[in-house]
């Protein structure tokens, strides 16, 4: 039978199969060519009027007969018996079997079965009858054209889908190469190339990342002449930033390699992958494996996330007020000065693509759903796993209730290893050596099912086999189980079961540790075996049986005990015992000795001492941690957290006796609470509890309690523009220093007053403040300081213009602000280099500085310190032309100034207001304003100075016609008049 082979996807080439061997025939021209293509194409006879239509248009009927028959006479040359022809019509004869890459591509490609379609697409080796072009026959072109477009169409919509099969099973490489080769056909594809910058960003290859941004805008300019989309460059700029910091994954030590939990884990990485499905919560009982679960679900999609996977572990949050700042810390992020915590984290989230998986939630349900349900409102590109023993109450939860791991059969007499007798096998071996499912099976498969999988009950069961055996366990633990039926009629089976394992396991601990595994339930979040010995008097060797016990768990030499364990010890633990006061004073006596870079791993632990301490009250130990929890959580950056932990404790603290019998400890509580207040942006607040705490310490015996709350509340009437009060407190609180002989806490009081004496214009006075404090700075080696220090000599320089002074105190500060990680006053120095530079006339390197101090605001989530940079970058856009961009600036740093009522900084960006339209020539609204900046009482000297000589610029006096006006109202005719 003959046969013909076409390969018309690429290059065309066509192989016949005669009666005397394989032919390659060797066509006369193109059109010839072109004949038998399309009539193995269309399948049916085709008259020859079409074809001479489809090939010689433009000739004449006569000749373009000719030109037919000769073709047909090269075609049956060189492939007799193949064609049937007739005076009216020419086809492919019936009886020869005719093969086309086309059809089996066209058929194959729209399978359900992935590798069918990749076979498919192996099959387009190039577009449809490529480099087969015939001039002078536009009818057969249209033809080749369509059909080429219908193929290729097949082909990208195939590659495209193949691309989101294998990105969403974790084949990132695959799926690249499907969108590369899209690509290939169809560069200018924007969302493709997009796609690709995600999936190398996801990977971590920024760098590839962002040359396929170039390669983007490269070939969008040359093919379409257009810029890339807003959310291309969008992309850009995130990964640009990702390069800089990329997202640090906070997981916990991966779990070994789960047992029998495959399916589980495929299943739950597809639904996480499905755009749809935001929030997945997999619920089942204690001791299940969920945490398990999650944490290998977190390490398989480590990098499908552009920004990360972060686990938090609430099991030892006890109050659904910490909840937002203990997600703010296993992110490793800080909350800005004012943000509400709720507030910061869904701005932090918004732009994010990231999975949360929140861990143990069942005691906080309330807190957790509303904390999911806010979280995903405002974070489109946000997928959150809760693990719970409870269902969460929320539509958009998809539930994955996880049950035990697979059995076999009650009844099955063969040992068939199943996941949940693997694992019994695997903990069994540790304990006995001669192991033997064979010799123990029918035991060994009840004991499974009394468990029913449990993966806690099962590694507890074989922990009892160097102490008894299989048969003994199940009988005592089918005995046990019953009694428990009796007792706690309302308690599921397989929670019996559990309770009843380790009533077992109790009984098998000797008196000393059954006292210690107890005792050891105090603990919160782990720990070590010193804190074990000191707070709770149970030695290493105790410890160590504890271990082989399965009872708790060591790791790089830190001991932990799984939750439903601590719960059921915890019922052994007398009422009256003192151990929870042990424990308190032994983390307080670590925040005072201890290296406090050294102790967040023991964060639970400081928070249930100091949460025990204000509850009982313990006077010693609030006494002793007050000032020293203060400043951990600020030199770890926990500020949110040290304002609810402060707020619990004057909350509990206010009704009790304790500020009139210990007066000095509640001062010192108030003057914390009051730096976590002003941290927080709570500023009315603050000065509250400020100055009841300067009320309550003065003439007492601590004067440096006393010193730092005035200091506290000098900072907090300067913030305000109350200069003359702040002066007053903060020389009080220096004195008090001096006397005290505190030289590292007086080092506080002299930088401030030199900043408000700066602010106040009385530059001489604020010289002498710093030229104090700068030796004692170098005295202590306080680098830090030294940067505040450098920055307000160099602001004074800067303000009497002495430009060249400035500038070499602010170049000897910013290496020192990166040096320390100093960001505030990296950003301030930034500026003021800024001002500095358009003060001599230098527009670019004023907007270079500028923007620099802009994008460290940007890191640090300082949105309202930054105004002052957006006027000055404003004023220098303004200066090099850009002027739509320098009123945009203005306008933005004026609402933000007015929301954070912050009125020095706000009335320093009006002056920058009142300079442009002066510059513009709106010179009655910028005479207007430019007084009301000078009259109004909150405005520093220096700007102040600067409103009064842009007034003379334009010929105004000061002074006249000046009248009460509400901020307010000046701010709103302001972002009227800006255009």
């Amino acid at each position: 039978m003959t046969r013909l082979q076409f390969e018309l996807l690429g290059w065309p080439t066509v192989k016949a199969t005669l009666a005397e061997g394989d032919v390659v025939p060797q066509f006369s021209s193109s059109k010839v060519q072109a004949i038998l293509f399309y009539l193995a194409v269309t399948g049916r006879p085709c008259a020859r009027n079409t074809l001479i239509g489809l090939l010689w248009p433009e000739t004449s009927q006569k000749k373009a007969r000719v030109s037919l028959r000769s073709a047909l006479y090269n075609l049956q040359q060189q492939l007799p018996g193949v064609l049937d022809v007739t005076r009216q019509s020419v086809a492919i004869a019936p009886e020869c079997q005719v093969a086309l890459d086309t059809a089996v591509f066209s058929q194959d490609i729209s399978s359900d079965d992935s590798e069918q379609v990749r076979q498919a697409l192996a099959l387009y080796r190039g577009d449809f009858l490529e480099g087969l072009y015939i001039d002078d026959a536009p009818e057969f072109d249209y033809w080749r054209v369509v059909e080429r477009e219908r193929l290729r169409q097949l082909a990208l919509s195939a590659l495209e889908r193949l691309a989101d099969y294998d990105e969403s099973r974790g084949e990132t490489a695959v799926a690249l190469v499907n969108l590369r080769r899209l690509l290939a056909l169809e560069p200018w594809r924007e969302t493709i190339h997009r796609r690709v910058m995600l999936l190398l960003a996801r990977n971590g290859d920024y760098n590839g990342a962002i040359q396929q941004y170039r390669q983007c805008c490269a070939i969008l300019v040359e093919k379409l002449g257009v810029p890339p989309m807003p959310e291309t460059e969008a992309l850009y700029q995130h990964i640009l930033i990702l390069r800089q910091r990329p997202p640090q994954l906070n997981l916990p030590v991966l779990p070994p390699d789960l047992v029998g939990r495959e399916p589980e884990l495929a299943a739950l990485t597809e639904m996480l992958t499905d755009p749809a499905r935001r929030l997945i919560a997999i619920t089942g009982m204690g001791g299940i494996g969920k945490s398990s679960l999650a944490l290998a679900l977190a390490g398989r999609l480590a990098r499908h996330f552009l920004d990360g996977v972060y686990f938090v572990s609430l099991a030892e949050l006890e109050d659904g007020a910490l909840l937002d700042t203990a997600v703010t810390e296993s992110l490793d992020l800080t909350f800005p000065p004012g943000a509400p915590p709720r507030d910061f984290l869904c701005e932090y989230f918004q732009d994010k693509e990231l999975l949360l998986i929140l861990d143990s939630a069942e005691h906080l349900q309330t807190a957790v759903e509303t904390f999911i349900q806010t979280l995903l409102a405002a974070a489109p590109e946000l997928k959150i796993v809760v693990t719970s023993r409870q269902k969460p109450r929320l539509r958009a939860a998809s539930v994955w209730a996880l049950t035990g791991l697979a059995l076999p059969d009650a009844a099955a007499t063969a040992v068939v290893e199943t996941p949940a007798i693997t694992l019994f096998a695997q903990h069994a071996a540790r304990f006995r050596r001669e192991f033997s499912l064979a010799a123990v099976w029918p035991q060994v498969v009840e004991l499974c099912h009394l468990l029913a999988g449990s993966p806690l009950g099962i590694e507890l069961a074989a922990a009892q086999l160097d102490v008894t055996n299989c048969a003994d366990l199940a009988a005592e633990l089918r005995a046990s189980m019953g009694e428990l039926a009796v007792d706690y009629q309302d308690m599921p089976p397989r929670h019996r079961s559990l309770r009843a394992l380790f009533h077992h396991s109790w009984r098998l601990l000797s008196a000393g540790e059954q006292e210690a595994l107890a005792k050891l339930t105090v603990f919160r979040g782990g720990f070590t075996p010193e804190a074990a010995a000191a707070a709770s008097q149970v030695d290493r060797g105790v410890l160590a049986a504890l271990v082989r016990k399965s009872l708790l768990h060591e790791q790089d030499g830190r001991f932990t005990m799984h939750i439903l364990i601590r719960q059921f010890a915890r019922e052994h633990l007398p009422a009256d015992t003192a151990i929870y006061a042990q424990h308190a004073r032994y983390f307080s006596q670590q925040l005072r000795e201890a290296n406090l870079a050294a102790l967040p791993i023991e964060a639970d632990n400081i928070r249930a001492m100091w949460q025990y301490a204000v509850t009982r009250p313990d006077v010693p130990v609030l006494a002793e941690a007050a000032h020293h929890l203060a400043r951990f959580y600020a030199v770890t950056n926990q500020f949110a957290a040290g304002r609810i932990l402060f707020a619990q404790a004057v909350d509990n603290l206010a009704g009790s006796d304790i500020p009139q019998t210990e007066p000095v400890m509640w001062g010192e509580i108030l003057g914390r609470y009051a730096m976590f207040l002003l941290r927080a942006g709570q500023l009315a607040e603050a000065r509250d509890a400020a100055e009841r705490s300067v009320a309550v310490l003065r003439g007492r015996r601590d004067e440096a309690a006393l010193a730092f709350s005035l200091n506290l509340l000098g900072v907090l009437h300067l913030q305000s523009g109350s200069f003359a009060t702040a002066v007053a407190l903060l020389a009080e609180c220096a004195d008090l220093y001096r006397r005290t002989d505190e030289p590292a806490h007086l080092l506080k009081p002299l930088v401030n007053l030199g900043s408000v004496h700066l602010r106040l214009g009385q530059y001489d006075t604020a010289l002498a403040y710093l030229n104090e404090a700068l030796p004692l700075a170098e005295q202590l080696n306080d680098r830090r300081g030294m940067t505040h220090i450098l920055n307000n000599l160099g602001a004074i320089h800067l303000i009497q213009g002495d430009l060249t002074a400035a500038y070499d105190r602010f170049a000897a500060c910013l290496p020192l602000t990166e040096e320390m990680a100093n960001q505030p006053v990296r950003m301030t120095t930034l500026q003021n280099l800024a001002e500095v530079s358009y003060k001599q006339g230098d527009w670019a390197q004023a907007i270079c500085h500028s923007e620099a101090s802009l994008a460290v605001a940007a890191e640090i989530e300082a949105e309202v310190p930054a105004i002052r940079t957006q006027k000055i970058y404003a004023l220098a856009l303004h200066a090099s032309g850009e002027r739509a961009c320098a009123w945009e600036n203005l306008r933005q740093a004026v609402q933000v100034g007015h929301e954070a009522e912050t009125l020095p900084a706000l009335l320093d960006v009006l002056t920058g207001v009142g300079a442009l339209l002066l510059a513009e020539g709106e010179t009655a609204a910028a005479v207007d304003l430019l007084r009301f900046i000078c009259a109004h009482p909150a405005t520093e000297q220096q700007y102040a100075a600067e409103a009064q000589e842009l007034l003379a610029q334009a010929g105004a006096a000061a002074d006249e016609g000046v009248g009460e006006r509400p901020l307010a109202e000046v701010v709103t005719a302001v972002l009227r008049q800006i255009p």
